[in-house]
């Protein structure tokens, strides 16, 4: 009788043992090549905007602020279009730009909500790819509701770069519509430094970094214990919590400095915050369109902050640290590690600070 040329079941289960084991050892090389691709686009983006925020100052002599002057009669808190829509035209996004009435309100009143002006649903729902890191993986879509526009569902289109609005130090609430309260970083409301304004040198003043996009939806529950994952959700204080704390030592003071870090953002009365990044469209709240270096990249304490003020830090999914793109052009990995002087040095425009690393 002939015997047939088999596998036994043992053979198999080596065979399968063996490529099981090939993929767990291959899987980690292959996520690592995936990041650095990711993390070279990042870097790339922030080049690409760096270089189209040189060509808007190049034009205008002045960087564009979290909104330029509203018309004259208007209410100036609508009018808040963020640095990403004003710098548009020179990123060859000039068509995008096109569908952009600035003569109307970016949003509906009350402006704080973010409810975008219907007729800029077009634009403010276009995703912009460089806009956008791959590290992140979030949808970049935010879905939203209000009763004060029709239709009342209606999305924005996210962003992973945010402006530095300074150390943090200073008054942090860099989308405070009042321009007479500065920041000491190079981006707030109303807002047109230029080089000219880098005393510090454009090599030693960062331009804009990286935020991981909110989940966007609803909020979980109030709890002591930061959602997970944590850079994804900023801790949004409630009227009354803020203007208790509103003067030293109990928190931010309103064009003066930021004495301590109120209890409240960590085990307080508060609520979470989802739209971190939610519109490159709308540059009207810290949360939406800044960061600070009061917190270190990516760090352990959760963002927090009450009407434009606060704690917002530089995220990413990239290991160890984030992106930045500088003054001069240049796009640095910034990692974890740095020591809070050298971030904040970074952060101001004219500190006068040594950065050493």
């Amino acid at each position: 009788m002939k015997r047939r040329n088999a596998f036994t079941l043992i053979e198999l289960l080596v065979v399968i043992a063996i490529i099981a084991v090939l993929i767990g050892l291959l899987l980690p090389a292959v996520q690592k090549v995936r990041e650095a691709a990711a993390r070279a686009k990042c870097t790339n983006n922030l080049k690409q905007i760096g270089l189209g925020l040189h060509n808007y100052e190049s034009a205008k002599n002045y960087f564009p602020g979290l909104s330029d002057p509203a018309p004259p009669g208007a209410l100036s808190h609508q009018y808040a279009f963020g640095v990403l829509a004003s710098v548009l035209p020179y990123i060859e996004q000039a068509n995008l730009q096109d569908l952009i009435d600035f003569n109307q309100a970016a949003t509906l009143s009350p402006y704080y909500n973010g409810i975008i002006n219907p007729v800029h649903d077009q634009a403010s729902q276009t995703v912009v790819s460089l806009y956008r890191c791959a590290s992140d993986g979030q949808n970049p879509l935010f879905n939203q509701s209000s009763g004060s526009r029709s239709p009342s569902n209606f999305a924005t289109a996210g962003t992973n770069y945010v402006f530095n609005c300074g150390s943090g130090t200073a008054n942090a609430n860099a989308a405070n519509y009042d321009p007479e309260f500065p920041t000491d970083g190079m981006f707030w409301y109303g807002s047109q430094t230029g080089f000219r304004d880098m005393f510090d040198g454009s090599a030693n003043t960062v331009l804009a970094s990286e935020c991981l996009m909110g989940p966007g939806g609803a909020a979980p529950p109030a709890s002591a214990t930061p959602p997970s994952p944590m850079g994804r959700f900023y801790t949004s204080l409630d009227t009354s919590v803020f203007l208790a704390n509103s003067s030293p030592p109990g928190g931010w003071n309103r064009g003066g400095l930021v004495t301590t870090r109120p209890s409240e953002c960590d085990n307080g009365t508060r609520a979470w915050g989802v739209m971190r990044g939610s519109s490159w469209f709308w540059g009207g709240r810290a949360w939406n369109a800044v960061f600070n270096a009061a917190l270190l990249p990516n760090d352990p304490l959760i963002d927090c902050g009450a009407h434009g003020r606060g704690y917002f830090a530089a995220r990413s999914n990239h290991t160890g640290g984030v992106n930045a793109v500088f003054g001069d052009g240049s796009v640095r990995f910034i990692r974890n590690s740095i020591t809070p002087a050298n971030w904040a040095g970074m952060a101001t425009r004219a500190g006068g600070e040594v950065v050493t690393e």
